[in-house]
């Protein structure tokens, strides 16, 4: 009994690991059943066509298209982002080097203003907003990194990652994001979008911060490189997984662009699953995603030859 409750113990801090840090995953990034939690959006409904009057050769009326009227998921889903967030989906001119830190912060904080005015969440967050708590918990996990090269080689190691994140933030801060995994699936394009910029702003817009691509590569390499990160990656939701990997193959490209893979990380098969699971997605931005990964992609095959 005390071994299965440490595993549903280390499940659940792996799921927040990943949430609170990579943005996809990262601090927000969501799951849950996000349908008693949304703002109702009611569909288009089909076009209504008047009955097709027969003629004297009694010839048949066309066929009505059972698709006219109807919007696709994907124009559904840019839809809801602009009807909860205020504004139009826009893909950044570069995902991984934003240059306006101003519009990086305003793209948060809309996020964050929306999740602020859940009842629920609010009396979770003790005063603080949900900007707020992403901030302190980003600069409490980047002070403290966790070990990932060394793990098969110390079973000590691999109890410290499990635990990586009560040790770090406590058990109280984690019943907040813990709330928000229950409910809020329908912002985790959007917020994981905005964390994600966030996240690898800092250190161009702070000028001192914690939280640096380093940080995030060890991070990343939690999710790709340890049992507990794989294991995470394949207890979630086709939508989730497939956000969250494809954030941290930004870090872990990013890294090896600039000549930082102290780890060795091989992210090509993750590449290949990651591909597969944005694509039966109905996302705002799939097609983006699936660019970015292939080309990704070809670097890395060319690099591994």
């Amino acid at each position: 009994m005390q071994d299965d409750g440490r595993m549903q113990m280390r499940n659940w801090i792996i799921g927040i690991v990943v949430v609170a840090v990579l943005a996809l995953a990262g601090f927000f990034a969501l799951r849950g059943r996000g349908a008693a939690e949304e703002v109702a959006q009611t569909p288009d409904q089909p076009v209504q066509t008047a009955p097709a009057r027969v003629d004297e050769t009694h010839a048949e009326p066309a066929a009505a298209d059972p698709g006219e009227g109807l919007a696709s998921p994907a124009a559904e889903a840019r839809r809801a982002w602009a009807a909860k967030l205020g504004s139009e989906p826009e893909w950044p001119v570069s995902l991984n080097s934003p240059q306006d830190c101003e519009k990086v912060e305003r793209d948060l904080q809309r996020v964050c203003v929306y999740l602020d005015a859940r009842p629920e969440l609010r009396e979770l967050a003790n005063g603080y907003g949900s900007c707020d708590l992403l901030r302190q918990a980003a600069d409490s996990l980047a002070a403290r990194p966790p070990r990932v090269s060394s793990e098969l080689r110390s079973y000590e190691t691999i109890l410290s990652n499990v635990f990586h994140l009560s040790r770090v933030l406590g058990r109280k801060p984690m019943r907040y994001p813990g709330k928000l995994l229950a409910g809020q699936q329908e912002l985790a394009e959007p917020l994981a979008l905005a964390a994600y910029q966030w996240m690898i702003s800092r250190e161009q817009c702070l000028q001192t911060t914690p939280l640096d691509g380093d940080v995030l590569y060890a991070y990343a390499g939690f999710l790709f490189n340890t049992m507990g990160g794989q294991a995470y990656l394949r207890r979630r939701s086709p939508r989730v997984e497939g956000l969250a990997c494809f954030y941290a193959l930004q870090v872990v490209d990013a890294a090896q662009q600039r000549g930082h893979n102290p780890d060795g990380l091989d992210p090509r098969k993750e590449i290949q699953r990651c591909s597969a699971l944005l694509e039966s997605q109905s996302l705002v931005f799939g097609s983006e995603y699936l660019d970015n990964l292939e080309d990704m992609s070809m670097r890395w095959e060319k690099a591994a030859r």
